[in-house]
């Protein structure tokens, strides 16, 4: 090997260094200044990297693409620990997904550049290598800043440790199908290679089985807080910010506030349970009438509101004035709601607003008919 393939040899080891090196960096909380942390490790990599290339120039198989040079790497995860905040775990977690990255891009182009023979090897591996951090850089830099941070800055300890196993296994199955790919002649690599693969296949469903299995977990915890058990109806905590991102979008929507009349005489004469079919067939028959123009919430006992959507709202009032004078077969009367309109923005720009007026309204109804009486 001449000096020049040598050079662009260690530049390819050093490419992937810094990659490496920028990404934990720019994932992490610092103890130290700038300065300090990468003088320290600037010093640790001339310390680790000169011993280890000395040993390794002996070997036959020196670059040769089995990346053996890669768990050298591992051991900046000492300096890493020193000069970050960062747990243990986290900094394995996000060491192991940063190795996968770059290690991956490394063996393809070790790969690919057995099909180009009109360059020596060290040459076509750097430049190939190089254009594959332009291409995926970027995206992968998002992704790990954006989507990896957040989702491990929710579990707790135990979640974080399995997540560490699970990226050493991915590393260590990568650089295990690496090595077969290689050795190709050597049936008992490629043995241990899909062998590797299995346990990373296995690994994957069984992570993306809890994963799914939390998710319906969460789904059903917001299901049970955001959605009334009887009425099925969403809750008050749903109006408030679906009310908020309307009026934060500038979405015109009226506020309809809706109380059953005399709905404590249902419950004295005919009992709790035929209390619950009353508001069950009111939430039901007024969910029918508003459809997909809105949202329909129980914010209490017998009281609703309706929110709707480029709708006509004295069409609702006015179905609400022809709902069924009975609920079911025993022939329970419905005794009506009254109901009062506020208009988002003329009445008002908040959610308090909106509630304020449109109950004062509700009250307003409710009163005119009682003197009607």
């Amino acid at each position: 090997m001449t000096s020049i393939e040598l050079f662009f040899m260690l530049l390819n080891i050093l490419e992937m260094l810094v990659v490496n090196l920028f990404l934990i960096e720019q994932c992490s909380e610092n103890k130290y200044s700038a300065t300090k942390t990468y003088s320290i490790f600037t010093l640790f990599a001339i310390i680790l990297l000169i011993p280890s290339y000395l040993i390794a120039s002996h070997s036959p198989d020196f670059g040769n693409g089995n990346g053996l040079f890669i768990f050298c790497g591992f051991l900046f995860v000492v300096p890493i620990k020193l000069l970050y905040k960062n747990s243990f775990a986290k900094i394995v977690c996000l060491g192991s997904m940063v190795w996968v990255y770059t290690f991956l891009l490394f063996s393809i182009s070790v790969h690919v550049s057995d099909f180009i023979t009109w360059f020596p090897r060290p040459y076509t591996v750097f430049i190939i290598q190089t254009t594959f951090y332009l291409l995926s850089f970027t995206w992968f830099y998002k992704k790990l800043k954006l989507d990896f941070l957040a989702t491990i800055s929710r579990l707790n300890d135990e979640e974080i440790r399995s997540l560490m196993w699970m990226s050493i296994i991915w590393f260590c199955g990568i650089f295990v199908i690496n090595l077969s790919f290689v050795y190709w002649q050597n049936n008992l690599l490629r043995i241990v290679a899909l062998g590797a693969f299995a346990v990373c296949a296995y690994c994957f469903n069984l992570s993306s089985y809890h994963v799914i299995k939390k998710n319906h977990q969460i789904v059903s915890l917001e299901q049970m807080a955001y959605h009334d058990n009887l009425t099925q109806l969403r809750t008050r905590s749903l109006l408030t910010r679906d009310v908020d991102q309307l009026i934060s979008r500038g979405i015109y929507f009226s506020f309809v506030f809706m109380d059953l009349d005399n709905f404590k005489q249902i419950n004295d004469r005919y009992g709790h349970s035929t209390g619950d079919e009353y508001l069950s067939f009111f939430a039901q028959e007024t969910k029918k009438i508003i459809g997909n123009n809105g949202g329909f919430y129980r914010i209490a006992g017998d009281e609703f509101i309706g929110v709707l959507i480029d709708s006509d709202e004295q069409e609702l009032v006015a179905k609400l004035d022809q709902l069924p004078k009975t609920i079911n077969d025993a022939h329970v009367p419905f005794l009506g709601v009254s109901y009062g309109v506020s208009i988002f923005p003329t009445d008002g720009a908040t959610y308090e607003q909106l509630m304020e007026i449109a109950d004062a309204r509700m009250y307003a109804h409710k009163k005119g008919k009682l003197d009607t009486v």
